[in-house]
């Protein structure tokens, strides 16, 4: 099975430092066994050339280089390591550092690793790769039992001093700098629905001062095909943003019938890398998984008999992981988002591994009148 986070075989900072490496491929791209070569020369002089081969093929999967299946001569730095590479020509190693670090965390599942390390490390236990390999499977994100993926994500980690050294938990000054938020923001933004992720992309593309609401909405219907309560947008999306502190949201007084709300972005919304960071969370369940197995089984209760569709759907999606835990299951995808449903039903997969293997199709609705 296919590991959900980068191989970092013969790829990590004190192995083959990024500034050298790069320039390594600059200077010699796109001839691969050139470039090979010289990685063999440099870091592992006297050794085996599959050594340098695992570098590459390390080196494609953290997005640095284009390495064509069908093409075994062929090797090109990626937009991502044409902007490094400059940046190690011009001697500025930490800004490197950073925005690597930056990729990590947004694109290879980085977010989910350090998020886990956390919940870990907040439940009284010191963060090890045994722990941290468990935690991950249990939230549907493979890593091969004897794999170095994560240690190796962590020594990228370490290297734009994200985290200490042999340390896993984040330092949140640092997390803050690199994308603009911590763990805690990064918690609220996982938990808005669909729509109001979306509708919080569409207004930050705009990238104006003030806005009306269906204006914007209208804007996130053509860009994601996102479809909006007629009638209740303030309800179900712009006050869960408004308390996300993504938006300011003022009713208008002009015109006929019902009234748009005048939306203003925020400080945090206006951040460029607002829509990567969302959707990241987007397309995991690690930091949505954080809030949804800390609900108590009262508060799932609760939330199903709310009248806010984000807080039902919410405890719908909590309600799920609170059945597979108690099957011993594994999360592996949700198969229909709330925003779909207005919030009344969730459709999610799981896996169990116990004696036989097994697949879940669990299903969550709320249905109309709901009786506890």
């Amino acid at each position: 099975m296919k590991s959900d986070l980068p191989n970092s075989s013969q790829f990590s900072p004190t192995q083959t430092p990024l500034p050298q490496l790069l320039k390594i491929v600059k200077s010699l791209e796109p001839d691969r066994e050139a470039v090979t070569q010289e990685i063999l020369a440099q870091f592992y002089p006297g050794r085996d050339i599959q050594l340098a081969k695992n570098t590459i093929y390390a080196m494609s999967q953290y997005g640095l280089v284009n390495k064509p299946r069908d093409d075994n001569t062929h090797i090109s730095l990626t937009d991502l390591g044409k902007s490094l590479v400059e940046k190690a020509e011009q001697g500025r190693d930490a800004e490197l550092y950073d925005e690597f670090a930056r990729h990590i965390l947004l694109n290879l599942r980085g977010l989910d690793v350090i998020a886990c390390a956390q919940d870990i490390a907040t439940s009284g236990r010191r963060p090890t790769k045994a722990l941290l390999v468990k935690e991950l499977r249990s939230r549907g994100i493979y890593h091969p039992p004897n794999g170095t993926h994560a240690n190796g994500m962590r020594q990228w980690f370490e290297s734009a001093g994200l985290v200490d050294k042999d340390e896993w938990v984040p330092k949140e000054n640092r997390l803050q700098k690199l994308l603009g938020a911590n763990l805690d923001a990064l918690e609220v933004y996982a938990g808005l629905t669909q729509e109001q992720r979306d509708f919080a992309k569409a207004f930050a593309r705009l990238d104006v001062e003030e806005a009306r609401s269906s204006e914007v909405a209208r804007y996130a219907t053509s860009l994601f095909g996102t479809e909006f309560a007629e009638g209740g947008l303030p309800q179900s999306v712009l006050f869960a943003l408004r308390d996300a502190g993504l938006i300011e949201a003022e009713k208008t007084t002009s015109g006929r019938g019902a009234k748009p709300y005048i939306v203003r972005p925020t400080k945090k919304l206006k951040n460029e890398l607002i829509e990567p960071m969302l959707i990241s969370i987007e397309n995991s369940a690690g930091v949505q998984y954080r809030k949804l197995i800390r609900m108590r089984y009262t508060d799932i209760l609760s939330g199903l008999s709310s009248k806010s569709t984000h807080e039902k759907g919410l405890a719908l999606k909590a309600l799920a992981f609170y059945l597979a835990r108690l099957l011993g299951l594994e999360f592996v995808q949700w198969r229909l988002r709330s925003n779909k449903t207005g919030g009344g039903e969730v459709d999610v997969v799981m896996e169990g591994a116990r004696l036989i293997f097994s697949r879940w199709h669990i299903l969550c609705r709320v249905s109309a009148p709901y009786h506890r």
